[in-house]
């Protein structure tokens, strides 16, 4: 379901720019390259900002993550 809506974004986002194809860096630049763990920090960080949210990482998101999935989901 996740990769179905990025890719749904992908398409809303970029339509007349660059055709979605599938290749094994799920976070890239726009030319399709493999995006450096510093400019996915340097990203992240930026829509932080702009969303109003602080104090956040990118492995912050793994814990968020496992708290809905135990209590929001009540997965075991």
């Amino acid at each position: 379901m996740f990769f179905v809506e990025a890719i749904l974004y992908y398409q809303d986002e970029y339509p007349n720019n660059i055709p979605y194809k599938p290749h094994p860096y799920f976070f890239c630049t726009r030319t399709g390259k493999r995006l450096s763990p510093r400019q996915f920090q340097r990203l992240f960080s930026k829509i932080l900002i702009q969303i109003g949210v602080s104090g956040m990482t990118p492995h912050s998101l793994r814990h968020l993550y496992g708290f809905y999935s135990r209590f929001v989901l009540e997965i075991p």
